[in-house]
């Protein structure tokens, strides 16, 4: 099952606390984020792709923390 599907099932569950809280929004854009760029290993994976070389992926993590944003996965 897709990432998307399972993340608006579990959304859709746990809504009436999120509302509650104050916090569907937040999560909500967290899960677009994941969406649109992937998690962690998933970046880092892609990053590693390129050349297999371990700094590609400590670059990425730097640009990524830094501020400037996410690394596409290319």
């Amino acid at each position: 099952m897709p990432f998307a599907v399972q993340a608006a099932r579990l959304v859709d569950r746990v809504r009436p606390r999120l509302e509650e809280y104050g916090d569907l929004e937040r999560v909500a854009a967290f899960l677009r984020r994941l969406d649109e760029h992937g998690c962690g290993a998933q970046r880092q994976r892609a990053s590693w792709s390129r050349r297999s070389r371990p700094a590609d992926v400590v670059d990425d993590l730097v640009v990524a923390t830094a501020g400037t944003g996410p690394v596409s996965p290319a």
